[in-house]
């Protein structure tokens, strides 16, 4: 706007020309794609994740020796328990599948997916939708089928939302994280210094705060939004994906935005992009007129 008003002969200037872009190494949160192997571990972990959490209510505190007493959950609960966890997978899936952010999965309906064709359509008025453009976009053969399958679970008319998802969802998705050895839960004592803990996890000492850790070794954390860079650069790991396709399911009008922050490299990539390379060998005839010359 500002720009805008100077060419406009509105402002002699801008204002703004004197504050520097943040750096990108800067930036608050510099998130990593999953590997395939720790795809497969997440989704396992949000599977089981109910479970487990109301396993750990019913066994309150561990005993002084270490162990816990038996989970007695009621049967009528082992359902509505595993209905959840089929819920939250398909959640991650939407994020992981077709590139949703959490506030997009949040707000599909059964009106938004045409199970016939197998494709999406997001809307304009979604929460989370930046381009606030409405865009189809086609699904995967595995979340096409688990689509069809879910429907048949979930009767109710078109405008019932595909998953449920609570403002619980980020907290047991933490907890996934932890369960899946994607992240972990640090004990602090009331100096702010990290308490050791043993071979079974347990601190040596009572923790002021369990802080919850979701940064590698390089400070890339992972997150639910972490599953969004995942899509991306799933696509960019693909043979024969242009780049344009890329940046069209990840629905971003720049493509510096798309291959600069969401399709990350890896080694196993850039290894495989170099063995695409033609050999290049010289034959005795061409060294022997290379030594000539």
């Amino acid at each position: 706007m500002l720009n805008w008003a100077v060419r406009a002969r509105l402002l002699p200037y801008n204002p703004l020309d004197c504050i520097a872009s943040r750096p990108e190494h800067e930036r608050r949160r510099v998130r990593r794609a999953l590997s395939e192997n720790e795809i497969g571990r997440l989704l396992a972990a949000v599977t089981e994740g109910p479970m487990r959490r109301k396993t750990k209510v019913y066994q309150n505190r561990p005993r002084k020796d270490g162990t816990y007493k038996p989970a007695n959950i009621p049967l009528l609960q082992h359902a509505d328990l595993k209905k959840e966890g089929e819920n939250n997978v398909l959640a991650c899936r939407l994020m992981l599948e077709v590139g949703l952010r959490r506030n997009e999965a949040r707000s599909v309906t059964w009106a938004d997916i045409d199970l016939q064709n197998g494709s999406l359509t997001t809307r304009p008025y979604w929460k989370g939708n930046k381009n606030g453009r409405e865009e189809t976009l086609p699904l995967t053969p595995g979340l096409h089928e688990a689509l069809q399958v879910w429907r048949l679970k979930c009767p109710g008319d078109d405008t019932s939302k595909v998953v449920k998802m609570t403002d619980r969802f980020l907290r047991s998705f933490d907890d996934d994280l932890v369960a899946a050895g994607l992240a972990k839960r640090v004990p602090f004592d009331d100096k702010g210094e990290i308490i050791p803990v043993n071979a079974q996890g347990q601190p040596a000492r009572t923790p002021a705060k369990w802080i919850l850790e979701k940064r590698d070794a390089a400070g890339r954390v992972v997150d639910c939004h972490a599953l969004r860079h995942t899509f991306g650069t799933r696509l960019g790991r693909m043979p024969g994906v242009d780049p344009k396709s890329v940046q069209t399911l990840m629905r971003h009008s720049d493509p510096r935005l798309t291959f600069g922050i969401y399709v990350h490299s890896d080694k196993a990539r850039l290894q495989a992009a170099v063995d695409m390379l033609p050999s290049i060998g010289t034959t005795n005839k061409d060294k022997d007129k290379d030594e000539g010359a």
